[in-house]
């Protein structure tokens, strides 16, 4: 059976609703041997130790919506791809459909990055482009 998104508020879910900062998240992770091995289990080998803790806290804020009543915590296919889609969009500039980028950042929503990269947007750079060929036009 898939993994459904549910209410935080259930009760007996095994997290709080939110892990609002890292003192929690790593609080959580000494509390419960299990989670903290399952969750370094999705550490990608590619993933530098500022990206694998922002991810990890993306997972850990949102782990008792995805993690269903008598489900392992380890069948979370849908949050952990919800988080490489918030982690590639963050530290490498990928963007996704309105929708899913709406939700992703939702789900995101206090997570701490550490010098977050900048990005700047094909659009942007043509605007930019226009803008500076407009103004040579304009002085010719």
């Amino acid at each position: 059976a898939g993994v459904t998104r549910r209410r935080a508020v259930d009760a007996g879910s095994p997290l709080p609703p939110t892990a609002k900062d890292d003192k929690m998240a790593d609080e959580l992770l000494e509390r419960d041997q299990e989670i903290g091995d399952v969750l370094e289990g999705l550490r990608g080998c590619w993933e530098s130790d500022k990206h694998w803790r922002a991810r990890r806290d993306f997972l850990i804020r949102n782990l008792s919506d995805y993690q269903s009543e008598g489900e392992s915590v380890e069948d979370l296919d849908d949050l952990v791809a919800l988080s490489m889609v918030w982690s590639n969009h963050v530290f490498m500039g990928c963007r996704y459909n309105d929708d899913l980028m709406e939700k992703v950042l939702e789900m995101a929503d206090g997570v701490e990055i550490e010098d977050a990269p900048q990005f700047t947007t094909r659009d942007q750079i043509m605007k930019e482009v226009f803008l500076t060929h407009s103004l040579e036009a304009e002085q010719q």
